[in-house]
């Protein structure tokens, strides 16, 4: 099970990134538009998954990106 659980955060951790990097491409292509791309990354936040071994917590990390 501890080999799928980390295959599992591999493929999201992946995600992640080429969706960021995807909207950074984006955001260049809008940039003379109406419209506006935002990206939150929390960093490394303590969760389950992690035995919340992260130096933030969901809460924090959360209120944190609504007010940068």
């Amino acid at each position: 099970m501890k080999y799928f659980n980390l295959a599992k955060y591999h493929i999201m951790k992946k995600a992640l990134i080429t969706g960021a990097n995807k909207s950074i491409g984006l955001e260049y292509e809008l940039h003379d538009t109406q419209y506006k791309v935002n990206v939150v990354d929390p960093g490394y936040t303590a969760t389950d998954f992690n035995n919340h071994s992260g130096p933030g917590t969901v809460e924090r990390d959360w209120m944190r990106s609504l007010n940068p």
